[in-house]
């Protein structure tokens, strides 16, 4: 709009200058741009809480991370439990196992070392009967 006018000066040349200086200061007055501080007002405290929003969210995030690592960890964990306590149990029933087929064996093992020890007794005594004389 000033540039207008200021052409319209120029092309004009016989105008006064009142009229001049009254087109010039209508012209500034007119473009200067008016500012609404309410509508920044409102837009910077949206961008605030959208700011306060995105870091809570990354503050949060980086809990919820944590919580999921230690959630897969314990489930990594338990699972381990129960392949740890299949194979204690395999074990246990293979001992009982052992052990039921082992007793029968044990059992004539001890018969035999009694009878033994009879014999290492019987062999003393001959033994000494016999050189004691």
């Amino acid at each position: 709009m000033v540039w207008w006018s200021i052409s319209n000066i120029f092309l004009n040349y016989k105008l006064d200058s009142n009229f001049i200086k009254n087109s010039i200061i209508n012209s500034i007055i007119e473009e200067t741009p008016t500012i609404n501080l309410n509508s920044l007002k409102n837009q910077l405290g949206k961008f605030y809480k959208q700011f306060n929003d995105i870091k809570t969210f990354n503050l949060h995030l980086r809990s919820a991370n944590n919580i999921t690592g230690i959630y897969t960890k314990l489930i990594e964990m338990d699972t381990k439990k129960k392949e740890l306590a299949s194979m204690l149990g395999y074990k246990v029933n293979n001992a009982s196992l052992e052990r039921i087929q082992l007793t029968p064996v044990i059992k004539g093992l001890d018969s035999q070392i009694k009878f033994l020890d009879e014999e290492v007794i019987n062999s003393t005594n001959k033994f000494n009967k016999l050189y004691k004389t």
